[in-house]
């Protein structure tokens, strides 16, 4: 609604220079792209922390030294999300920018209709649609590459994080290190276990989060647009019409 409503108050000027299909894009797929991924993003709000936590501390009960000694992994497993979130972010950019186009050139056919079918245009703008299509598509596998790439560094990082860890406690279990137990070491692995859910969770949110933001970043620049015609600070309202009316001092040019 503020969408709409901003857009009602900005001059014919700005609907002149825009194209009208990338605007009904940005009413319609960005901002459905903005409330998915924010909806995704809240439900996993709470629930990934605590479950993070909870894992964490059980790790903590098990060797709270080992525990200390793992916990620069943490780092290890961020840069590669953080680094691959941002390309999520960049290509999913672009290809809302794409279907902006898409939805132009639809737009372009279905209101002009009648002249395709005038000159017998109908398998030229097959061909331009196609075109566009495969553009849009073609940003769209890099979104799903990028997040398909950014769930299995987490998933491998994972794995071998847990074999890393089963040889360094059976390393300081048979040279007595930390004080660790077999039993303390089987207890920290689980913990470990516990803690995979929530970093692939949170990876995957972080994903959503940056698709949100790809979205949200069209949006905010059109609401972000000023009308480059307003209202005199002294404007009087006009009344009813009696006589007429007078322009003076009125101009008018194409462009800038």
């Amino acid at each position: 609604v503020a969408v709409c409503r901003h857009l009602l108050t900005l001059s014919l000027r700005f609907f002149h220079n825009k194209k009208a299909g990338d605007l009904i894009s940005r009413v319609t797929n960005d901002i459905a792209v903005t409330q998915v991924a924010l909806e995704y993003l809240f439900d996993d709000a709470l629930l990934q922390p605590c479950l993070f936590l909870a894992g964490l501390g059980v790790a903590f009960h098990a060797n709270w030294k080992l525990t200390l000694l793992t916990l620069p992994l943490v780092a290890l497993f961020a840069y590669p999300v953080v680094r691959l979130g941002k390309a999520v972010r960049k290509s999913k950019l672009k290809s809302l920018v794409k279907l902006g186009d898409l939805t132009e050139d639809i737009q372009q056919i279905l209101s002009g209709i009648r002249i395709v079918k005038s000159f017998n245009m109908e398998k030229q703008e097959i061909v331009d649609f196609e075109q566009k299509n495969d553009e849009w598509f073609a940003r769209k596998v890099k979104v799903v590459k990028n997040k398909a790439l950014s769930a299995s560094a987490v998933e491998l990082m994972g794995s071998l994080a847990l074999v890393g860890f089963f040889v360094l406690g059976a390393w300081l279990i048979m040279n007595d290190g930390f004080g660790l137990t077999t039993g303390g070491l089987m207890q920290f692995i689980s913990a470990m276990i516990l803690l995979r859910d929530p970093v692939r969770s949170s990876a995957k949110t972080w994903n959503s989060l940056n698709e949100s933001l790809a979205g949200a970043e069209r949006v905010f620049e059109l609401l972000d647009t000023r009308a480059d015609v307003a209202d005199a600070a002294d404007a009087v309202e006009m009344g009813r019409l009696a006589r007429g009316i007078r322009f003076r001092d009125v101009s008018f040019a194409y462009g800038t």
